[in-house]
């Protein structure tokens, strides 16, 4: 419930900082900029991966560009769900969608990101690998991966 909280109050202060910025984003009271948070959120969690999944190919086409055309249309979509948040044109909800994504990366949820250590193993037979493997790693040192 916490973390709910924490990543809600992370998208809310991007969401403020967005229309800080641009002048294409608006909103009259700190209610609709809650709200409009609490949209984003559901719609990301919804939307964003049903129209991933639809434009697949132009995501692949595009390196992952496409994914920032994504964004904006959710923030568009948020835009026309809440009264009191406005986003005005494409190029808001672009740049809109990507200081979002960038305040989200940076002071996001940092617990969802995993550690996983790397460890090579040179000049062993498979078997001594294999029986290093076997024991349980030490609590808190996460995966490790052989190669």
């Amino acid at each position: 419930m916490i973390r709910a909280l924490y990543r809600w109050f992370v998208t809310v202060l991007a969401v403020a900082l967005a229309a800080y910025l641009l002048d294409g984003i608006t909103y009259e009271s700190y209610v609709s900029l809650g709200v409009a948070a609490l949209v984003l959120g559901l719609l990301n969690m919804i939307l964003r991966p049903i129209l991933t999944l639809l434009s697949l190919p132009l995501v692949i086409l595009s390196l992952g560009l496409f994914l920032f055309v994504i964004n904006a249309i959710t923030l568009w979509v948020t835009g026309l769900l809440v009264s009191g948040f406005d986003v005005v044109g494409f190029w808001s909800a672009l740049l809109g969608g990507l200081i979002i994504s960038l305040v989200n990366l940076f002071i996001g949820d940092s617990k969802k990101r995993s550690k996983v250590q790397v460890r090579m193993n040179r000049g062993q037979s498979r078997k001594a690998v294999k029986s290093a493997n076997d024991s349980n790693p030490p609590p808190g040192k996460g995966p490790i991966i052989d190669i």
